[in-house]
């Protein structure tokens, strides 16, 4: 929303908007209130969210957090929590691509200098697996839509 909105202050110095121009507010504003609903869920949800996914995780891939290492699932927690919040903000702006440019995109390169980058892409796939059962069907579809972005940043050949 917010890439759009500067690309149309961009585009149209000096004249109007077309409607074609315009669509994307008006189409904005209609899913408005769903994506709204999601991020409320979200804020509501994070911490069964996360706890749920650190679960399943620890069970399907007990190597990822080996006993022991607290500050290691600190920083797991704190980095889940920063991305979950920075993904439902970009769900509810409808701007994913300002969280992939901004914000992702230099998560993955420290991410891929610290070799975690597996466990960057199997937590977000376990989050959006466990999205829609935690905040409901649609909400936490949305929000998945967000996750895959995300994890896409950190599908490297060898991660399965």
């Amino acid at each position: 929303m917010l890439s759009q909105i500067q690309t149309l202050l961009r585009d149209t110095e000096g004249r109007y908007a077309t409607d074609a121009e315009l669509q994307f507010l008006e189409d904005y504003s209609k899913g408005f209130p769903q994506r709204l609903r999601a991020y409320q869920s979200l804020r509501k949800q994070e911490r069964t969210l996360i706890q749920q996914a650190y679960n399943q995780l620890r069970k399907q891939h007990p190597s990822l957090f080996p006993a022991g290492e607290k500050e290691a699932l600190r920083k797991w927690q704190r980095d889940t929590i920063w991305v979950l919040r920075s993904s439902g903000v970009a769900m509810l702006l409808d701007d994913i691509d300002s969280l992939r440019d901004r914000l992702m995109l230099w998560f993955q390169t420290i991410m891929l200098a610290f070799g975690t980058q597996k466990i960057c892409y199997l937590t977000y796939g376990t989050l959006k697996d466990l999205a829609p059962k935690i905040m409901g069907e649609t909400e936490g579809a949305l929000l998945g839509e967000v996750l895959e972005v995300n994890r896409e940043l950190f599908d490297l050949p060898d991660l399965e």
